[in-house]
């Protein structure tokens, strides 16, 4: 759930997630010009079911743009999810879980609410854990500068350090959406 303030004080409540037999977890929140978008995890898998990484856009009054949108796989376990928002782009990263974990992402338009990429692995491939995904983004009009940054440690090893890279995010599209 989320809680919005008005200039005037009152208090507007909403839900974030529309997913009724769902255990969601670990919300994460942006916001940019007229836009919310929020992240979570679903640890309905604590329960012996599958789980996932889901994201939902909203309007600045908290009125849903669309469905969650599950950011991964269908089946497949996540954790840490965020999100960076701009009025062009909400980008999505999560924690994958399922064997050696990784660092994925996915785009949306944040003006409708529908995924404009599949989801992609962003961390390097290997044998590393890749855990616990930190983003900060710097928007242009064609795009962003993404700075993600995790925690990570070899198989086998229980001594994490901590690994970024910056992923260059352009928007091609003639139309100009």
């Amino acid at each position: 759930h989320g809680r919005l303030y008005r200039a005037d004080g009152t208090a507007h409540s909403f839900r974030a997630d529309d997913l009724d037999s769902a255990w969601p977890s670990r919300p994460a929140v942006a916001a940019a010009g007229d836009r919310l978008a929020v992240s979570w995890r679903d640890k309905t898998s604590s329960r012996g079911e599958a789980a996932g990484e889901y994201g939902r856009l909203f309007e600045a009054d908290g009125t849903p743009l669309g469905p969650s949108v599950l950011l991964g796989a269908p089946g497949h376990d996540g954790d840490r999810c965020v999100v960076a928002l701009s009025e062009r782009l909400a980008l999505f990263f999560w924690q994958h879980t399922d064997g050696t974990p990784e660092s994925w992402m996915r785009v949306i338009d944040p003006r409708t609410g529908v995924a404009v990429t599949d989801a992609m692995v962003v961390t390097p491939p290997g044998d590393r854990a890749d855990e616990r995904p930190s983003v900060d983004a710097h928007f242009t009009d064609d795009g962003a500068t993404v700075l993600l940054s995790w925690e990570s440690r070899a198989a086998g090893s229980d001594v994490y350090s901590i690994w970024s890279r910056r992923v260059d995010i352009d928007i091609v599209d003639p139309a100009g959406r």
